[in-house]
This record gives structure tokens, C-alpha cells and sequence, in this order.
């Protein structure tokens, strides 16, 4: 099967510009005939099965897939095993979706990949229905994973589990994060709901690391797991901390023992601040003993706990500058904001806290201000200039009717942040949230062309 060939990566974005991307979209229909896995096993046959070359990892969940996605990739990669990984959405350019060894694909392959997923999607029956953007994306990934001569993949999940194209993998282990509302117009508005969708991964036996969860995830996980005789290896009970963990900004900022039931890891570290990275890092040790202690994939402990402690992922709580202090944060829904705001609390500056703020329009904004009343002394609402982004005066309103202080809104999300920096004080930290395409704008804004090397 031939691929299209595209001259360069804005062509290729073009031409991808035809597929419908929900990602920027604010109203979609959400079932088997516009999130269609059968598509993306057809667009993987047409292009002879590519993803069959790497043995693969599958991770979902609302709260921390990405950063446990990127930990279980890192300890694999230290471990001597070349490891691919994919995510979404991107923060500056789509080729961080895509990376190798941890580091984006060269440009040139990116493009190579997409055309060869294209061209698969061109040949497909009409009665399959035009490929979305993302499952082009996926395809492209394993395409690029086979080339590149991975022999791990890790897949984080685009949205909810059961219907997204990245459950055509067949993976070796999975796992599912933490579970909160989010995206309730479309998974469902209820957390046993929202759970099943994400449970929608666990599939043929393989294992499975859960990260924390309430009561009602847990009951619709376990009974998923029970049907199609998959083993859970649980936070809190088969993997745990042993002692509390040190949480602080210093460097690492984040340190933890953990026991699983193939070994402990005494003092493992991440570059992330928060508790919740904490829990990530319980979820991303336990994937890695299940591959061990299935003799699929030999995971030493201290080249893994290097290459996690090497790690660092933009967007999660990230400290870009310390005179001013400057965080840019992709939480975009009320769990990633309370754990932002955890993570806040012990701060040791003393000039106030400034938050740029968008949201996209299907997100709790209400409960969104209520959690940051408390925290920001001033709120800058703004949107990321999108059609999915909620306008800044609803957001605005929605902030004063919860109480925040300093309400301003602003039509310029660059306006916004300039406004921010002009009005820190020393000892200030000026923080941005609300959307990952809001912190790929402030990483443009703060770094300007080293934006371009984040990863």
C-alpha cells in the first residue's frame, strides 16, 4: 500500500485539517459509529499492521495518564528497552505526540508516518466512514514505532477508553488512573459511567495497575476486570507506599517508597511537584513490575528509577522560571485543579498568586473558580482561541460569582498574560491553567523559540 507522499509538515497538517477533530470541537456525538475501533483495526490492517511489531502498554484514566504514560516509558527506556510513546493533545507542536527514546520524532519521519496513514485511511471501503484526525494519529504512531524499531509502546488514551482508536492495540498490561467528571456531555455524568467507558480497555486477561479511585470506580473497575479475567494490582492494597511521601519544591520535589508485590522501590523520585504525582508514580512502578514479574520485559530497579527521575513532562505543575516564578499547568478539569492547587499550597513565596485562567466550554467552570477562590489573588480569564474555549466573560462571571478576587477578562489570551507579569509582585508566582492549549500559548509567550524544545 502506498502512503501519500507530503512535502512538509504544514502540508501534512493541511491535509489532515479535512479529518474532523474532536479535540477542537465543542459539540460531538459519542458512540460506536463516530468513535469507531473496527476503523482503526482496518486502518492498521491496510497498512500491513505496524503496531504488531512492538509489544505494547495501554494507560487511561481523567487524572494523570499522561505523566504515569510518560514514568512507564522513561523506566522502560532506562531499562534498555526502545520505547515509543504516545499522547495527546500536544502542547506546541503535534510531533510531541509521537516520541522515541523520549524524544520527538525527526520531522521528516513524523511526516512519513502521517502519509503512510493517509494513505491507509484513502483505501479504505467507503462504508467504514472517513478516519478521524486522531485515529490517523494513532496509526501514524505505530507506523513511526515499527520504523524506528520500538520494541515498547506505551498508548495514553485520547478520551474515555472503550471507543477510542488506541483500544485497537493489543497491549501486554494496562492501566487506569485516576477517575473523576470530566467530559460528562459526552462519557457520562456519573463516575460509575465515566468508569465504564475507561474500563472499556481491559480486555483479554492482561493485568492491569489502578491508580487511586473512589469506592463507585472501583466497583465498576473490579467487575470489568472480572469478566474478562484480568488482574488488578490496586493503590492502597497490592501497591502501596511505604511511609508517607516527601512533597515539597525542592529538587526532586516529589520522593516515595513504593511496595508491589514483585519488589520495593526505596526512594524513588520525580521532577513533578504534587502528591498526585506521587500516586502516578505507585500506578507507572506497578506497570512495570507486572512486565517483570511476566519475564516480558526486564526492568531494573535503579535504571528505572534513573530514567523516572530524569524525567520531566511540560505542562504538569511546571516551573519555567524562579525570578519571576512562573508555573504554565494543563489542568482542565475540578481534580486537576485541586491538585494544582494542593500542589500550591506550600509555595514558600510571599507576593501573592496570579492565575491566567481558560477553559474549554464543556468544563466544570463553576466548581473550577470555587476551588482556585481560595488560592488566587488575582484571576485573569481568557480563552486559548478556539471554538471549544469558553468565552472569557462567561468565565469572568462564573469567578466572581465564586467568590475570586481580582476578576479581569480578557479577549487576548497574550493580552491576559502580559497583564499578569506587569501586575507580579516580588515574591509573586504567576501560574497558568486551564487547557493544554492555553499552556502551549504561555510556553510560546515565556520561552519564546525554546518552545520548541521541550522535549
Amino acid at each position: 500500500m502506498a502512503g501519500r507522499r507530503f512535502g512538509s509538515l504544514s502540508e501534512a497538517l493541511k491535509w489532515l485539517g479535512e479529518y474532523t477533530d474532536y479535540e477542537r470541537m465543542r459539540r460531538f456525538a459519542y458512540h460506536e459509529r463516530t468513535f469507531n475501533v473496527k476503523r482503526t483495526e482496518d486502518l492498521l490492517s491496510a497498512m500491513g499492521n505496524p503496531e504488531r511489531a512492538s509489544k505494547s502498554v495501554h494507560v487511561a484514566g481523567t487524572k494523570g495518564k499522561g505523566s504515569t504514560s510518560h514514568m512507564i516509558a522513561a523506566g522502560l527506556e532506562a531499562s534498555g528497552h526502545r520505547t515509543g510513546l504516545f499522547t495527546s493533545p500536544h502542547l506546541v507542536s503535534v510531533t510531541e505526540r509521537v516520541l522515541v527514546g523520549g524524544r520527538p520524532l525527526p520531522e521528516g519521519d513524523f511526516v512519513l508516518a502521517l502519509g503512510e496513514a493517509v494513505g491507509a485511511g484513502e483505501s479504505l471501503p467507503e462504508s467504514d466512514g472517513k478516519p478521524t484526525f486522531f485515529e490517523l494519529m494513532t496509526a501514524a504512531a505505530a507506523s513511526a514505532f515499527a520504523s524506528a524499531g520500538v520494541e515498547w509502546a506505551v498508548y495514553e488514551v485520547g478520551l474515555g477508553g472503550r471507543l477510542d482508536s488506541t483500544n485497537a492495540m493489543k497491549h501486554c498490561a494496562c492501566a487506569i488512573t485516576t477517575i473523576s467528571l470530566d467530559h460528562v456531555e459526552v462519557l457520562g455524568s456519573t463516575i460509575p459511567e465515566i468508569a465504564a467507558e475507561k474500563a472499556g480497555i481491559l480486555k483479554g486477561g492482561e493485568p492491569c495497575a489502578v491508580g487511586r479511585q473512589c469506592d463507585e470506580a472501583s466497583a465498576v473497575i473490579e467487575a470489568r476486570a472480572a469478566e474478562r479475567g484480568c488482574g488488578l494490582w490496586r493503590f492502597g492494597r497490592e501497591i502501596a507506599f511505604v511511609g508517607a511521601p516527601a512533597v515539597a519544591w525542592d529538587d526532586p520535589p516529589v520522593t516515595a517508597s513504593v511496595r508491589t508485590p514483585l519488589r520495593t522501590w526505596n526512594r524513588a523520585s520525580v521532577r513533578m511537584p504534587g502528591l498526585h504525582q506521587a500516586e502516578n508514580l505507585c500506578t507507572a512502578l506497578g506497570v512495570l513490575d507486572m512486565l517483570q514479574s511476566r519475564r516480558l520485559a526486564e526492568v531494573g530497579t535503579a535504571e528505572a528509577m534513573r530514567g523516572i527521575r530524569g524525567l520531566r513532562v511540560p505542562g504538569r505543575v511546571d516551573l519555567v522560571s524562579r525570578d519571576p516564578a512562573v508555573i504554565i499547568d494543563a489542568a482542565h478539569n475540578p481534580a486537576s485543579i485541586a491538585a494544582l492547587v494542593d500542589a500550591l499550597a506550600s509555595w514558600p513565596g510571599s507576593g501573592g498568586v496570579d492565575v491566567v485562567l481558560a477553559l474549554s466550554a464543556d468544563k466544570a467552570a463553576a466548581e473550577i473558580a470555587r476551588l482556585l477562590a481560595g488560592k488566587a489573588d488575582r484571576l485573569r480569564c481568557t480563552t486559548y482561541m478556539s471554538a471549544r474555549s469558553l468565552e472569557p466573560a462567561k468565565l469572568a462571571a462564573h469567578a466572581e460569582a465564586a467568590g475570586c478576587r481580582g476578576v479581569e477578562a480578557f479577549d487576548d489570551p497574550f493580552a491576559a498574560f502580559r497583564a499578569a507579569q506587569a501586575a507580579q509582585k516580588p515574591g509573586g508566582l504567576l501560574v497558568v491553567t486551564g487547557s493544554f492549549f492555553l499552556a502551549g500559548l504561555a510556553y510560546r509567550h515565556f520561552l519564546g523559540d525554546a518552545a520548541d524544545r521541550l522535549f
